[in-house]
């Protein structure tokens, strides 16, 4: 029998966009607990959309959250290292916890 966990995909401008309804109808905290629990995340497009002070601490908070409850999150970005959010950057450089591949 197989040990089946869910996976959550979704761009980045659809994980704001989902945290902006959620703010809208009082659940913010709770969609943005789906985010930052669920078993296995894919985000796509890391850094793209946090484009202002809001996203980028939404971004580090749930980059952090999920960094420190060692959950599985597989990003995709096309940014370099030098150009994705700082606190993101930092936990994706932490060997012991996270695997780099470039992709050209």
């Amino acid at each position: 029998m197989h040990d089946e966990k869910p996976v959550l995909y979704r761009v980045e401008g659809d994980i704001f966009g989902e945290l902006s309804r959620g703010m809208s109808a009082n659940r913010a905290e709770e969609v943005y607990e789906a985010f930052a629990t669920v078993p296995h995340l894919i985000w796509d497009d890391l850094g793209r959309h946090a484009d202002t002070p809001y996203k980028q601490g939404l971004l580090d908070r749930l980059v952090d959250d999920r960094y420190r409850h060692k959950l599985p999150t597989l990003i995709g970005t096309n940014l370099k290292g030098d150009q994705l959010p700082e606190r993101a950057a930092s936990r994706l450089r932490d060997i012991e916890v996270a695997l780099s591949v470039g992709i050209t």
